[in-house]
């Protein structure tokens, strides 16, 4: 991992401890590139140890307030009037989870039997800009269609990410282990004219589906990012590709330009998972909720004792038609059925899952003459009407 800031400020105490075995003494000390950051920057820091390129990894200190990352190490050597000066440095980036004043460090190595031990480091991490729109170069916002869904009723997340400048090495994080989730459509890319300012606009779009009801929360969404930034000697470049330009890979980039590393993060979604509704609840159960319709296809329906036709179902709409289960009624001794496995297979739908779900079941009539085969109810929830509703085809003989 590379890093572009090259601006460190020393805060520690190199311990200076002879080792053993090793040309000259061992110093370490670790440095931060800032100690006053928000929860949209990255702390870097850096653990240098001089006196050898063969510094064991240090073991970092537990940092639950922070999700460390390495970012590799470096060794370097030189010789200057026969005397050798040898260095490892390790970088580490330190992400906030919160605000508040924490201390980094101490970061401890153990070379031929002696310690080396960093002094600690104070920094402070603020909130940060609130989420305005006007003074920020880029943000992000979270939506949803409502705050009180069904239990088992598709939920479109809608992620965007607004921007005014350049950035790069877009990477995001939306935990959502909490819910089944399903992607919806593909990213899109578009312009938005916001308080008079024109943003590029990325937006993603997730489906889910609250597992119960009861209250719950979708978590912040983390997006990390780089703004490309002019260096004072750069000239500006017309265009704005969004990702992937084989310019931004150039040595012109890195002479003319340098990026700044941002985590944007949304404000999490409480909402109240709200149960089936049970009064007046038809039987066979379903968990189905939606818009949906069904239908049935008999192979023939004029056959001999002993021969096999088949029964098709299938079920289509939109919400969780891939939820959908079938329970034939008895068919009095008339039948004998065999179950095929049912295959579902989604159509589309860019806010929504829409598809189609098809049963197929071998039918043998164990007697001669007029039979009736049963009719087949589906049940399913509809939220728009607030009520259960059934799909009950005809009788097919």
């Amino acid at each position: 991992m590379k890093f572009f800031l090259s601006f460190f400020l020393l805060a520690s105490i190199a311990l200076l401890l002879p080792g053993s075995g090793w040309s000259q003494d061992i110093r370490v000390s670790a440095s931060v590139n800032n100690t006053e950051i928000t929860l949209e920057d990255v702390l870097d820091v850096k653990v240098v140890m001089e006196g050898t390129q063969d510094a064991p990894q240090p073991d970092p200190p537990a940092l639950p307030a922070f999700s460390v990352r390495p970012g590799g190490r470096a060794t370097s050597l030189q010789i200057i009037n026969g005397k050798r000066t040898a260095s490892t440095t390790f970088h580490f980036q330190l992400i906030p989870k919160q605000p508040g004043d924490f201390t980094i460090g101490p970061f401890k190595f153990e070379i031929g039997g002696n310690p080396y031990i960093t002094a600690p480091i104070a920094i402070t991490v603020r909130k940060g800009p609130a989420p305005g729109r006007k003074d920020r170069l880029v943000f992000a916002e979270i939506t949803v269609p409502t705050h009180q869904p069904y239990a088992n009723e598709l939920l479109p997340v809608t992620l965007k990410m607004y921007r005014k400048v350049t950035v790069r090495n877009v990477n995001i994080d939306l935990p959502l282990d909490d819910f089944r989730k399903v992607e919806l459509g593909s990213p899109k890319q578009y312009n938005r004219v916001l308080d008079g300012i024109r943003y590029d606009v990325y937006e993603w779009n997730t489906g889910i589906y609250p597992l119960k009801a009861g209250r719950t929360t979708i978590p912040s969404a983390l997006i990390e990012l780089d703004i490309v930034e002019q260096t004072p000697s750069g000239r500006r470049r017309s265009g704005d590709p969004f990702f992937d330009d084989p310019f931004f890979q150039s040595p012109f980039f890195h002479n003319q330009f340098k990026l700044k590393h941002k985590i944007l993060r949304t404000d999490p979604i409480e909402l109240e998972v709200l149960p089936l509704p049970e009064k007046n609840r038809p039987e066979p159960i379903s968990n189905m909720v939606g818009q949906f319709q069904m239908n049935t296809q008999f192979s023939r329906t004029q056959l001999a004792q002993g021969e096999t036709m088949t029964l098709t179902v299938t079920v289509t709409g939109e919400g969780n038609p891939q939820d959908a289960l079938l329970e034939l009624p008895e068919t009095g001794g008339d039948f004998k059925v065999y179950a095929d496995q049912p295959e579902f297979t989604r159509t589309g739908g860019d806010k929504t899952v829409t598809g189609k779900k098809v049963f197929k079941y071998a039918l043998v009539p164990l007697k001669a003459g007029p039979l009736t085969f049963p009719a087949i109810t589906l049940n399913y929830f509809e939220p728009g009407s607030m009520r259960i509703k059934r799909s009950k085809p005809n009788r097919k003989r």
